[in-house]
């Protein structure tokens, strides 16, 4: 069992954090040192890391890089030898604030790999949507959906935040969104993450 998390060094998300990560080869019945499995490389912080096993037997592992409450992008990294080691990052998002919510990554039954994104163009006006990172090739290469909005409201944080994924028994895809209207949303896709309705 890999167990991994963000260490911040205060009490907030914009507080310095790096990924701290313990071990278990038994279960769960005891666990290694806690150790440092992303270091802080970042501007302000790295978090929210998500982690799913990949159709080759590789472990996957996404994160927030965030270069300032302004800047950010999602990060996915594998390894070959159960979370020892990892390969480079490579970043799956666009320029801007483009990031996602703790383990956020969901494995579809194809081997396709969906990390749901919510994105800002601006920090300072408080409105998000949602995109879709989706690849074929274990992560190596990815490619976004278009937006999924909501109606823009006059509230300390508006649109859709949050988003996670899961596959239904038929092979269509469910995401739930968090917002500030009092209410869930749900979006769905009928062909793996690439249109949402």
């Amino acid at each position: 069992l890999l167990m991994a998390w963000s260490k911040f060094s205060g009490n907030h998300d914009n507080s310095k954090s790096h990924i701290a990560a313990r071990i278990s080869e038994d279960g769960g019945h005891s666990w290694t040192n806690e150790r440092i499995l992303v270091p802080n490389d970042a501007g302000l912080n790295v978090m929210a890391p998500g982690r799913r096993r990949l159709g080759d037997g590789s472990l996957g592992l996404i994160y927030s890089f965030r270069e300032s409450k302004k800047k950010a992008r999602r990060l996915f990294r594998r390894s070959f030898d159960d979370g020892k080691t990892w390969t480079p990052s490579i970043n799956i998002t666009e320029d801007g604030y483009q990031t996602g919510a703790h383990d956020r990554l969901t494995v579809l039954s194809t081997g396709r790999i969906i990390a749901p994104l919510h994105c800002t163009q601006d920090w300072d006006e408080h409105y998000l949507y949602i995109k879709v990172a989706r690849s074929d090739d274990l992560g190596r290469t990815w490619k976004l959906s278009d937006s999924v909005t909501l109606q823009k409201l006059n509230v300390a944080e508006s649109g859709a935040q949050e988003p996670d994924v899961v596959e239904r028994t038929d092979g269509s895809l469910l995401m739930i969104m968090r917002t500030a209207t009092g209410s869930i949303y749900r979006a769905e896709s009928f062909d793996q993450g690439v249109h949402w309705i």
